[in-house]
């Protein structure tokens, strides 16, 4: 998958397809929902202590692009 192609581990992209048809995106005001948000910081915070070898900066841009995709949107 996109993720995973990313270097985000099995288990993540799995908690995420857990929860990701759970909730609809907001398009109007171009957000996600709480669960999906919620997954996106505990991602950033793996950014932030290496235990994804990813920087913070394409991080937040990777993250943020690949739920993107999944819904669609862009």
């Amino acid at each position: 998958t996109f993720f995973e192609k990313n270097g985000v581990s099995n288990q993540d992209t799995s908690d995420l397809l857990n929860i990701i048809d759970e909730e609809t995106p907001n398009l109007t005001t171009n957000t996600f929902g709480i669960k999906v948000n919620n997954w996106i910081q505990r991602m950033m915070a793996k950014a932030l202590d290496g235990s994804w070898e990813i920087g913070l900066g394409a991080a937040g841009s990777l993250l943020a692009d690949g739920v993107k995709i999944y819904y669609g949107i862009e």
